[in-house]
């Protein structure tokens, strides 16, 4: 079985090296959060494309993102297609890209001794 095991931040939280559409990114890793989300200046160089306008509701407030897919996602030896996303206007300052549940619900995942340990279920075997 493969998998990912991060050690926190400084500030206590998740993240890990990755790539949407073969763009390096630093992806935050947040199970609250439902969609992958990107910073809207991003979205020419990760070759993205803006859908529907939608109205946000985060942490941070309420904000503009636009629906999304990412047509390749990497992180670790793990490598994911047609992943639902967001385009967000609020996170234009920041560095990191979000890992939301539209791709961490396709793993298993856990904290053990201060450290997420992520691994993707085996997959069932036909006939």
């Amino acid at each position: 079985m493969i998998n990912l095991v991060l050690n926190p931040g400084i500030d206590g939280r998740y993240s890990t090296e990755g790539e949407i559409n073969g763009v390096p990114v630093k992806f935050l890793i947040d199970t609250g959060a439902v969609r992958c989300v990107v910073p809207l200046r991003l979205m020419n160089t990760m070759g993205l494309y803006p859908g529907k306008k939608v109205r946000t509701s985060t942490a941070n407030g309420i904000g503009t993102a636009y629906h999304t897919n990412i047509e390749t996602l990497t992180f670790g030896n793990f490598t994911l297609r047609n992943v639902d996303g967001k385009l967000s206007v609020g996170m234009n300052h920041q560095e990191f890209t979000v890992l939301g549940m539209s791709a961490l619900k396709q793993f298993n995942f856990t904290q053990q001794e201060g450290m997420l340990v992520i691994w993707q279920p085996d997959q069932p075997t036909v006939g």
